[in-house]
């Protein structure tokens, strides 16, 4: 199945979308956030636990 990454409120994501509907193709809408705040977030969460996980194996 395929994976669509964007917002709804994107020119480009919608005609992708709009294609993969009128072929029947199944794909996952997947939402990336535009706030370059929750995005940052996201990243540093990312990096906690990776760098927890090397923590815990001794690295």
């Amino acid at each position: 199945m395929l994976k669509l990454h964007g917002f709804s409120l994107s020119n480009y994501d919608n005609k992708v979308k709009l294609a993969l509907l009128e072929k029947s193709v199944p794909f996952a809408d997947v939402l990336v956030p535009t706030d370059p705040w929750l995005a940052a977030d996201r990243k540093a969460d990312q990096v906690r636990a990776v760098s927890a996980t090397k923590a815990a194996a001794g690295l």
